[in-house]
This record gives C-alpha cells, structure tokens and sequence, in this order.
C-alpha cells in the first residue's frame, strides 16, 4: 500500500511538473505570437515607407528630367542672345571704326 501511494504521489508530482511545463511553453508560444504579429506589423509599414519613396523617387525623376529640359532651353537661349549681342557689338565697332576714319579724314 505504501508503494502504491508514492508511485501515486511520483505520479501527481509528474503530473504537476508536466502542467509547469505546458503553461511556460504556451506562455512562451504566445510571447513568441505576439514578437511575430509585431514583426509582420514593423515589415508591413517598412513595406508601405519603401513604396512611398519609390513614388516619391519616381515623382523627383520626372521633376528632374523637366527641369534639365527647361535648363537645356534656357542655355540655347542664352547662346542666341549671346550670339546677338556679339552681332551688335561686332556692327557697333564697325560702325564706331567708319566714324573714327570719317573723323580723321
């Protein structure tokens, strides 16, 4: 009878350390759910941020790529008037030359 009460007392005590267990692995499994839910949530945003930056990127490309078109036709304009006003002041010292030969004539 003795025998009997501590294998039943070896096998209560069994079973205590095995429910001991079985709540720190379901406390660990849920604190490992929730470090998982947090981590798809952070990927998720990271996600969301990367795609909002590509747009953004892609908007900046499309604003560069005007603004070098608006500069690449400001620089053929400044080239005509550069050349214009070589044109004028290459006549105006011709015109300046005449009158000095005129004067000294």
């Amino acid at each position: 009878m003795l025998e009997q009460e501590e294998a039943t007392r070896a096998l209560r005590l069994t079973i205590e350390v095995l429910r001991g267990e079985q709540e720190l692995d379901t406390a660990h499994t849920r604190d490992l759910g929730v470090k998982f839910a947090k981590t798809q949530n952070a990927l998720r945003e990271t996600q969301e941020a990367r795609k909002d930056l590509e747009t953004l990127n892609a908007e900046l490309s499309g604003k560069v790529a005007e603004q070098e078109e608006e500069n690449t036709a400001l620089r053929k304009q400044v080239a005509v008037q550069v050349k214009e006003l070589a044109d004028v002041g290459s006549q105006l010292a011709h015109f300046t030359s005449r009158s000095d030969d005129r004067s000294t004539s």
